[in-house]
Order: structure tokens, then sequence, then C-alpha cells
């Protein structure tokens, strides 16, 4: 095997390509595996970050007698307005793959927006706030429109 260079970083193959076309990830000896603080739906035990055909995923550390896995999701930090669970960023599917915000409790909660959610909460209502424009911002809950949240809230 050797080392070879392909669109998704490092990789070993076999030096005998094209007669053989044997290949695997190559390790990193720097990276050490990234445990999350999730835990398995099926066994209860940790959740270590994986990279699959498909991106990044969630899979339980006792992969070959549990094959337990989440989706793995990146939180921004803010809740959501209707059900109060954490809102993440998502990609949507087909080939852009545009990024969208929604509801982490996604089958349960429908709420999405396309444009990333401001940390401060709407003066009015208390709901969620994302940009529109230049230097104005939407609720999205009420019909609240404000030019810049500091001015608002001082």
């Amino acid at each position: 095997m050797v080392i070879r260079w392909g669109r998704f970083g490092k990789f070993l193959a076999c030096s005998r390509y094209p007669g053989c076309k044997g290949s695997r990830p190559l390790e990193s000896q720097g990276e050490a595996e990234i445990v999350s603080d999730e835990k398995c739906p099926e066994c209860g035990g940790a959740m270590r970050v994986k990279m699959g055909r498909f991106g990044r995923f969630l899979a339980c550390v006792r992969y070959p007698t549990c094959k337990g896995s989440k989706p793995f999701l990146t939180k921004i930090g803010i809740d959501c307005p209707e059900c109060g669970g954490a809102i993440v960023q998502r990609k949507a599917r087909g080939r852009g793959g545009r990024v969208f915000y929604g509801c982490s409790n996604y089958p349960t909660c429908n709420f999405t927006s396309w444009v990333r959610p401001v940390p401060e909460p709407c003066p009015s209502c208390g709901s969620v706030v994302v940009p529109e424009g230049r230097d104005g911002l939407k609720c999205l809950k009420c019909a609240w429109r404000g030019e810049a949240m500091a001015a608002v809230t001082a």
C-alpha cells in the first residue's frame, strides 16, 4: 500500500493499480477520534463522530454489537420558537445542498428558516429574529420589523 492524494485528502492505495484497486482511508496519527456527549438511542452508550459517503454522522462506540447512529447536527445556540428545542444547521437535499436552519426535533416540529437566526430575541414577543435586507431585522412570529437591534433595545 502507498499513500496517494485524492479529492477527499490522503488515502492508502495498492501500488499495483490498475491490476489491484484496493484502497482504504488513511488514519491520521495526530487526530484522535472525537467522542460526542450524545447518547446512543439503542444502547445508551457514547457516540463517536464518523465520516460516511454523505458526510459526518454519529455512530455508537460499540459498533459491531450495537449499530445505533444519528445524524451529525451543528447547533447554533438558539432555541426553537415553536417547541423549545435547539435550532440546528442542516443541508437541503439535491445538487446544491443549500444550508438552512431547522429545529432538532424535526418530525414533531416543522420550524425552518433559510436565514440564520440572530441570538437576540424579538423585543415585542420574544421569538426568533432573522436579518432582513441590509441592516434590518425581522421577527418570524409577529410582524415586528426593526432597523438595528441595539437601537431598539437601548
